[in-house]
């Protein structure tokens, strides 16, 4: 993840098989961490990602309470990202525009920009 504006409290990360869930629920998400921010970056690695689709969704808990925090209208107030960069105009990405594939044996980088 880059785009970080601050290193102020951790990067919220899951990763879905399908749309479940998706972006919100990390209990049923295939894998999910937390991590630091360290030079405004963050990187995580996830094994035994099965091929076929995935979805990435990110945001920058700033106040370390583990939910994305809204303002006015439901706006979101911390930073967020996906994979494939998919955004929306109002409300999160489907499943489907975020929608990445792997092969069987692949390993494979996303980068995402959050903001």
């Amino acid at each position: 993840m880059s785009g970080l504006e601050d290193a102020d409290g951790q990067v919220l990360i899951a990763l879905f098989l399908n749309e479940r869930g998706w972006p919100h629920d990390e209990t049923l998400a295939f894998a999910g961490t937390a991590l630091p921010i360290r030079e405004r970056q963050v990187v995580a690695e996830f094994e035994d990602v099965p091929s076929g689709r995935f979805a990435v969704s990110v945001f920058h808990d700033e106040d370390l309470d583990r939910e994305l925090d809204t303002g006015v209208f439901g706006i979101p107030s911390e930073d967020y990202g996906f994979s494939r960069d998919a955004r929306r105009t109002f409300g999160p990405p489907s499943f489907e525009e975020a929608r990445l594939e792997l092969a069987a044996g692949e390993s494979k980088p996303v980068a995402i920009r959050v903001d």
